[in-house]
Formats: structure tokens, sequence, C-alpha cells
């Protein structure tokens, strides 16, 4: 997924849209954080979080050197991104609780970012044959997160902001017997590394797919990189949103919030 500033060269800038100099983008809803630094659209600094130490603690000490950068590269922070969602419950409530935390101290603007519309554009940048996409992330507990998109209505959700509305919670079993069905055109599946791990491990006697069946179904991984890249397109149709206001997307309750039902 190294293409991801190209998610930003098939849209025009509104005339009234002012472009971004300095923006700060924060990955924490997958297995493996990052922290991103761009400058006038362009990558400038990019630092991975150790998935071995606790996220709250590596992400203050590269928010930290972010800083520094930016101080020496002379560009103030104008706006922070965040994935807010779907995706690790710990997670993003640490990068989301620290992007406003970050935003408000700062007092610059703040960017939610969907993480699975974020990986369906990745997605049509990648594959540009395609008319449609399905991405997947982990959810655990036999789920995933899944969001289905027709390139056009992806395209016009950055205009009227229903970039998240696509979202859904799938079984497995939903997402093999959606993801083996043949001949389909122009379409493009992908879903993250442990996801389609737990697809091809699961030898229950429901799962009954083989490894050719799952052929046509990529993996994909968020970074910071992609982010920043789908955050600079919402700021292009002026989405931005009051850092107080700022919630994680959780899209379903907790393992501890089901017991309690």
């Amino acid at each position: 997924m190294n293409d991801s500033t190209d998610l930003n060269h098939s849209i025009d800038r509104p005339q009234q849209s002012q472009r971004l100099r300095g923006l700060l983008a924060i990955e924490t809803g997958g297995r493996c954080g990052s922290i991103a630094w761009y400058v006038d659209d362009q990558l400038k600094h990019y630092i991975p979080l150790d998935p071995t130490k606790r996220t709250a603690v590596t992400l203050a000490a590269a928010i930290a050197e972010v800083i520094g950068q930016s101080r020496q590269d002379g560009v103030a922070v104008e706006a922070v991104a965040v994935n807010v969602g779907p995706g690790s419950f710990t997670g993003l409530r640490i990068g989301v609780t620290t992007a406003k935390t970050l935003a408000y101290a700062l007092g610059c603007r703040l960017i939610a970012v969907d993480s699975l519309a974020c990986a369906a554009g990745v997605a049509f940048v990648q594959h540009p044959e395609t008319t449609s996409a399905c991405v997947a992330l982990n959810a655990y507990r036999q789920q995933l997160f899944v969001a289905t998109w027709q390139r056009d209505d992806w395209q016009r959700a950055f205009v009227d902001d229903s970039h998240a509305a696509a979202d859904e919670v799938w079984g497995m079993q939903r997402f093999r017997d959606f993801a083996v069905v043949p001949n389909r055109l122009n379409f493009c599946i992908a879903l993250d590394p442990s996801a389609l791990r737990q697809l091809q491990s699961d030898d229950s006697d429901n799962a009954n797919v083989d490894a050719k069946s799952m052929e046509s179904v990529e993996t994909l991984e968020m970074t910071a990189q992609e982010v920043a890249a789908f955050a600079l397109r919402l700021a292009q149709h002026d989405h931005f949103v009051a850092p107080m206001s700022c919630n994680p997307n959780y899209l379903r309750d907790s393992a501890a919030e089901e017991k309690l039902r």
C-alpha cells in the first residue's frame, strides 16, 4: 500500500478550500500503529510503532519526534488526522484521545478518517480497472468489519461526508460466501493479514473454503500514510470535526459490553 498519495490526484480541490501545509496523521486501529508527517501533501517523516510495546507509550514518543521535525521544517501542524475506526477498541481509544488532545492543545483542525472507506480508496488506486471493492478488517470473535463500495459512490462520499455509511459487521461465513462467487467482473476484495490468516486456518465444518477459492482475495494493512492520504481528500472538501466531538467508531459493542447485556 505504498501508492497512498495517489488517492489525492483524482479529485479537484474546491476553490474555497485551502491546502494544508502541515498534517500529522495517526494510525492505531490495527496491529501495527504508525505516525506520519506531511508537508504540502508530501511525506516528510514516517514512524512505525513497535507492536511489542504499549501503544500509549510509543505513540507519545513518536508524536514528540514529529513535533520536533515540524519545528525543524519550519512548518506548523495545521491539522491532525486520525483513524477513528472501526478497528481495535484499545488502539482506537488511544489514537482518538491523543488526536483530540493534540488538536485542542495546538489549536489546529482535526480530521476523522474511516478505516474501511480509506482501505477502499487504496483498493481503487491499486486497481484502476475495478468499479467495485469490498474491504474487510479483522473484528475477531469470528467477525469482520466490512464495507462494499461502488467507485462512483466512493468518490461522491467525500463531497457529502457520507464515507462511513457503508460500514457493517459480518460473520466469517458470510464473507466466505461473498468472496467465492465466481466470475465477478471489475471487483476487488481485500482484507487485513490477520483476518486472511483466520479465514485460511479455520478448519471448522462450516468453512469449506480451500486455498484456491480464496485466490482472488488480497491483503491490505493500514498505515498512517493511508490515513494521511484519505484525510487530505476530506480536507479538500472542508470535512473537519471539532476535537471534543470526535469519537471512535467501534461499530459494535466490546466483548465485555456484550456480556453485560
